[in-house]
């Protein structure tokens, strides 16, 4: 590599980190740059380190909401138990929308939403100025809709089933933390793989529990999303490259290929209304489209020790919270 090409790398790293970097809410460039200054970094890691000591996580942060989910009474269905013995096992469960949720319109729902935040303008402005508006990552183009109980996307964030697999997951109630619409744009097949696209864990929280929803089919070339099973808090290899809160883990892939031997490797390929539910603090990467554009919807789930502020906001036709069940309202801060 010649002396040019190596400092053009190092700048368009710099680069791309920059752009990462205001694409973050004020909130979050704070908190990164407390984190980078001594002697403020000390002081910051040390706290959120105190935050996620198992006790303090589960008995002064998350107290309420694990009272809240032993106060049930209805035991789990099989179907249900099932899943969430799968994702203690693996961290991640696939399956496809209709199925889970055992209503065969429901895909068809949740895509004619998805497509129409697609044609929305949110979406025009950002596909004509081959920039992203949120999250910092050019390649992700996202769509943070209101909710709106009459559609199949607000539907299906609040369903019971899926509300009470988080829950029994975590060991407690939930918060909905994010409700967004993907669209990842195709790369150059040259170019270096970047944030997401490298395997990592997720930082914002002890255990995260992610949702994807294919609103496309998604092939090998896609950048499908893909994960190593057993890699979650607890499990075989969760010990591995452990996150450090508020910063999540990205290893070098040859030590992730040298290190978790064995790890089943799980590539979600898949048609649309193809379900993907998993812990994101497991080892996990995914986005690198050399294709088509890869279209999904992502339903983000976590504590109430959650780093990140909650990334969505309540439509006009989500107001009438009593018609929903103490576990939705829950994950909407309306208990």
């Amino acid at each position: 590599m010649t002396a040019v090409s190596a400092q053009a790398r190092l700048a368009n790293g710099f680069g791309e980190k920059l752009r990462r970097f205001r694409g973050q809410s004020i909130r979050v460039q704070l908190r990164t740059l407390f984190l980078r200054v001594w002697p403020l970094s000390a002081f910051a890691r040390g706290y959120y380190r105190l935050r996620y000591v198992d006790a303090i996580w589960e008995n002064v942060l998350n107290r309420s909401a694990r009272r809240a989910l032993l106060s049930e009474s209805t035991p789990l269905d099989a179907a249900t138990r099932q899943t969430v013995d799968t994702l203690r096992r693996d961290g991640i469960v696939i399956t496809d929308l209709n199925t889970f949720l055992g209503d065969p319109t429901a895909t068809d729902r949740a895509i004619a939403a998805g497509m129409k935040l697609l044609d929305s303008e949110q979406m025009r402005l950002q596909l004509e100025g081959k920039q992203a508006a949120v999250g910092g990552k050019s390649y992700v183009l996202r769509v943070l809709p209101p909710l709106d109980f009459s559609d199949g996307l607000t539907s299906l964030a609040l369903n019971e089933r899926l509300l009470s697999v988080v829950a029994n997951y975590l060991g407690m109630r939930p918060r909905l933390k994010s409700f967004e619409l993907w669209n990842n744009q195709p790369v150059d097949p040259n170019s270096k793989e970047t944030a997401s696209m490298q395997w990592h864990r997720d930082y914002d929280d002890h255990k995260i529990v992610k949702v994807f929803l294919y609103l496309v089919d998604v092939d090998e070339h896609m950048g499908p999303f893909t994960y190593l099973r057993e890699t979650q808090p607890g499990a075989r290899f969760g010990h591995l490259f452990p996150s450090r809160p508020p910063e999540g883990a990205v290893p070098p892939k040859a030590d992730v290929e040298r290190l978790v031997p064995g790890a089943p490797l799980q590539q979600c390929t898949g048609k649309k209304g193809s379900l993907i539910i998993c812990d994101t603090t497991g080892l996990h990467r995914g986005g690198r489209s050399t294709t088509k554009s890869r279209i999904l919807f992502t339903l983000t789930y976590a504590s109430d020790a959650a780093i990140d502020p909650d990334k969505y906001t309540l439509g006009e036709n989500a107001r009438d919270f009593s018609r929903l069940s103490p576990a939705a309202r829950f994950a909407l801060r309306q208990n």
